[in-house]
């Protein structure tokens, strides 16, 4: 093997480590903006449960017991 060669495998594997990293990091952000995506949208639905729970809690009971009876037909 000359060194031309050999020179050239080795850059060869550095570019594919490089990539590979490059690659490693790209995975990891998306990764990263997923999860923030679905926290937020856990947190706007929990935001909305509660300002529901709040409305069902202050309702009359009768009005509560009519709307569970719409909600079972």
């Amino acid at each position: 093997m000359s060194w031309v060669s050999l020179i050239s495998a080795g850059l060869q594997l550095a570019l594919a480590l490089i990539n590979w990293v490059q690659g490693r990091q790209q995975f990891t952000a998306g990764q990263d903006s997923e999860i923030a995506k679905t926290a937020l949208a856990i947190l706007e639905k929990t935001e909305a449960g509660k300002r529901i729970m709040e409305k069902i809690n202050a309702m009359p009971d009768g009005e509560l017991d009519n709307l569970i009876d719409d909600l079972g037909r």
